[in-house]
């Protein structure tokens, strides 16, 4: 029973990919950047040491699934808050949203919620196995 609870959760969890690019030193992270923590008006990323200082201008780009397997692409803009080394191959990065249409983070914010939502009802369906 468990492995196909699992095969339904990842064939299901909402995909997405995110790279970064600093804006100030015209460097680029595509691969390893990792979101760990949303607001309403920022976001929190991992990405490798030495990619960005405090006060540095950045771009996120987001390339989200859409209806039909569609791809929707998502860009914000906004300024580095802090710099947190977390182990030598990973920093962790506070980022204030300068530009970004709202409309779209919330519903991204909400998509996010919802994803988390499916993986606690699968979570519980497991601990009752």
């Amino acid at each position: 029973m468990k492995p196909l609870i699992m095969k339904d959760l990842l064939e299901k969890t909402f995909k997405f990919s995110l790279s970064f690019k600093n804006l100030t030193s015209e460097t680029s992270v595509d691969r390893g950047v990792l979101l760990t923590n949303c607001y309403a008006d920022g976001c929190t990323i991992t990405i490798p040491p030495k990619s960005t200082v405090t006060g540095h201008h950045v771009l996120l780009h987001f390339n989200l699934p859409g209806p039909t397997k569609v791809r929707v692409k998502m860009q914000i803009t906004g300024k580095v808050l802090e710099v947190q080394p977390v182990s030598a191959k990973k920093s962790e990065v506070t980022i204030h949203f300068n530009q970004f249409v709202k409309e779209e983070w919330y519903a991204f914010l909400n998509r996010l919620d919802f994803e988390q939502e499916v993986i606690n009802t699968v979570v519980k369906k497991l601990k009752q196995i």
